[in-house]
């Protein structure tokens, strides 16, 4: 018989299925696709920016955008290695987007009611979404569920 992750039981009981490849070079190449895709948001804000002419917050999106569609193939194919479905972007979405709303509002909690500085409350922040996204994706986004 196979070992069980912890809580496995429960999550299979809601139809979740725990990734198996939760080890440590799993959670490196997440965060290696998660540079790349960090790099890349930044590198097509400033080209938009700065040679195309958008504004700030329409560079920002375009390079989200961009930086987005690349972490979904990236997740998909290197580090969670399964095939990229309709599904799997669509719950790939909501857990970004759930993670960035949540991490403002830590942010600005951190920010607005604690003594801390700008860099540690940013570092607060960034750790928060890189796991918080981990999490969302290894447990729904890229998992197998019961229809």
């Amino acid at each position: 018989m196979t070992p069980q992750k912890p809580g496995s039981a429960l999550l299979a009981t809601l139809g979740i299925r725990v990734h198996a490849d939760w080890s440590v070079w799993h959670i490196v190449r997440f965060g290696m696709v998660g540079l790349l895709a960090t790099g890349l948001h930044y590198t097509v804000a400033l080209i938009g920016l700065k040679w195309i002419g958008l504004s700030p917050v329409a560079a920002n999106a375009t390079g989200f955008l961009t930086a987005l569609t690349l972490s979904f193939v990236g997740h998909s194919l290197f580090t969670f290695r399964v095939q990229a479905t309709t599904v799997a972007a669509i719950r790939f979405m909501i857990v970004n987007l759930t993670t960035i709303g949540f991490g403002s509002a830590l942010v600005t909690g951190l920010d607005d009611y604690t003594g801390l500085g700008d860099a540690e409350v940013l570092a607060i922040g960034a750790l928060f979404s890189a796991g918080s996204n981990f999490l969302g994706h290894s447990l729904w986004s890229f998992s197998e569920t019961r229809t």
